[in-house]
């Protein structure tokens, strides 16, 4: 081996140590770096040299810096963020509906049911005292302000989802543009034979913030580009490109606004992440809390306002409700194409059902009517007259056209439950109009009718005739409750299967500070013998120069 040979391996050397010692310092300097995975020098024997005689050694070099990354570990960490986020994010909403819900005191709906019950008692022990009737209406008021108030917050708590919704909605956007940015940086860094390790633990903690947003399935390709899908196959990135997500402007059937990314739907295929806790919750609070709430207010108001229209008050009159009298809510359906409208009312409050009905056009000129609530059919070829009232269990509905008539397969729908809790109040001011008599021939003492009202307290008329007003809202009080526990379950078993798992990535990723101290000892004793090296070569340069 030549003298210029040793010296080109002691240069080769200094270099690997160089490296070596430069990504040892990125590491120390890193150690706290959230998302930083640590990177090691992957050493190779320098390609031989034949000289016709012999191979000259040479010497060594850097295959490449490698960065410290399981890929399996990491998708499994993934996928235990989004869970994590999708449960915490239930848990946070349910514990603020809770609140509305569990009052413990005298305040609570429960409570003021009881006290409103009791001051009917009252009434039938003195009907004609002022005092007891003046307690009775105030008693009324009490329980409808707390109706309202309740929904009141119901309704604060779902604006308060469809806000976090459009949040969420911009921070996947800006996630999924800043992503594929990084994948064209990544992409021009590394067809310069540079290495983008910096880029990538960057790119994969973006990766995970996304993750906690949404359900993706990450792939990587050659190019060392990601592509994202979200959950069923929709592209969320691709290389370079994102593709927007957004909200509906329309609502949906159900009453929400759909998520679309780019034009198409993709609402049902979002399963995990902080985005499929908030419209679970939305979804939840309608169908848990909000209709139940709503269901109980109408029955109130219904089953007092059908006994208080058949007594009399004081003044000798009768026929008027003792609580707001609802309103059925009607609506068009989104995808009809006739232009037909509707209106309805009720014309026999015993005979209503509080379901909710859907008349569906069969054809131009009949009709069918479906009970939605309970999926059963009520009639079926009906023939369609503009205007022509449609009389069904107490409900009276008038579909009549516009510029058109209806077509085949237009909807149109009634809610007698829509609104009843905001809504809900105490239809009479005056004592003397409350109806406690049942004839009055009997004034002022008859206290008949209101013994009747007092019979409601026990009365099931919910849950399909197996729950009374308190039994019904105590029910939805311990489904809360439920709900809440098993969310509050659910955050904590995945929290430790989170933990578990970085700590697994930490052990293999993260940078040991005594590791680290080893290796800057060995490549900095490496260098120095290298250095050596060279310094002997001088020496022997200079030996032969003396020779001649």
């Amino acid at each position: 081996m030549s003298i210029g040979n040793i010296l080109n391996s002691a240069r080769t050397a200094l270099a690997m140590n160089q490296t070596a010692l430069d990504t040892t310092s990125n590491n120390i300097s890193n150690v706290n770096t959230p998302g930083y995975s640590r990177q090691r020098v992957n050493i190779t024997t320098g390609t031989s040299v034949f000289d016709g005689a012999t191979f000259l050694s040479g010497g060594v070099s850097v295959a490449n810096v490698e960065r410290v990354y399981d890929r399996f570990l990491n998708t499994q960490i993934m996928n235990a963020k989004q869970t994590l986020s999708e449960h915490s994010t239930k848990e946070e909403a349910m514990a603020r509906l809770e609140t509305v819900y569990t009052d413990l005191n005298d305040s609570g709906l429960d409570s003021l049911l009881a006290q409103f019950f009791s001051s009917l008692e009252d009434v039938t022990n003195d009907p004609q005292s002022n005092s007891a009737r003046s307690i009775l209406i105030a008693s009324a008021n009490v329980l409808s302000d707390k109706i309202n108030s309740m929904d009141d917050r119901n309704r604060s708590e779902i604006e308060n989802l469809e806000d976090h919704i459009s949040a969420a909605v911009d921070d996947i956007n800006s996630l999924s543009s800043r992503i594929a940015e990084l994948n064209d940086r990544i992409l021009q860094t590394e067809q310069g034979a540079q290495e983008s390790n910096e880029l990538r633990d960057e790119r994969n903690r973006l990766i995970e913030e996304l993750a906690e947003e949404v359900d993706i399935n990450v792939l990587e390709e050659d190019s060392g580009m990601v592509k994202i899908l979200m959950a069923r196959g929709s592209t969320l990135v691709a290389g370079t490109r994102s593709t927007t997500l957004s909200e509906s402007r329309e609502l949906n059937k159900d009453g929400i606004k759909d998520i679309l990314l780019g034009d198409y739907v993709v609402t049902q295929n979002i399963s995990s992440g902080r985005l499929s806790g908030l419209m679970d919750m939305r979804t939840g609070i309608h169908q848990s809390t909000s209709d139940k709430l709503e269901l109980l207010a109408a029955t109130i108001s219904k089953e007092f306002n059908i006994l208080h229209r058949e007594g009399y008050g004081l003044d000798g009159e009768t026929g008027r409700d003792l609580f707001n009298d609802f309103t059925p809510f009607t609506t068009i359906g989104s995808a009809n194409t006739g232009g037909g409208v509707v209106s309805s009312s009720i014309n026999d409050l015993s005979a209503v059902t509080l379901d909710d009905y859907e008349i569906r056009f069969s054809s131009d000129t009949t009709f069918n009517i479906y009970n939605t609530t309970d999926g059963t059919t009520v009639s079926t070829g009906n023939a369609y007259t503009s205007g022509d009232s449609i009389d069904f269990e107490g409900l009276s509905m008038v579909v009549s056209d516009t510029t058109a008539s209806p077509r085949g397969g237009d909807s149109f729908t009634v809610s007698l439950t829509t609104n009843a809790a905001r809504l809900f109040g105490v239809a009479i001011t005056d004592n003397k109009e409350f109806a406690a008599a049942s004839d009055p021939a009997f004034l002022p003492g008859d206290n008949s009718n209101v013994l009747n009202m007092t019979d409601l307290q026990d009365a099931k008329f919910l849950d399909d005739g197996i729950s009374s007003f308190s039994d019904f809202f105590k029910g939805l009080v311990s489904d809360v409750g439920g709900e809440t526990y098993i969310a509050n379950i659910n955050v904590s078993s995945q929290e430790v299967v989170l933990s578990e798992l970085e700590g697994y990535r930490d052990s293999i990723t993260s940078v040991s500070m005594d590791e680290e101290g080893v290796n800057l000892i060995k490549f900095q004793h490496a260098y120095e013998a290298a250095a050596r090296v060279v310094s002997t070569v001088d020496q022997m340069f200079e030996t032969i120069l003396r020779l001649r």
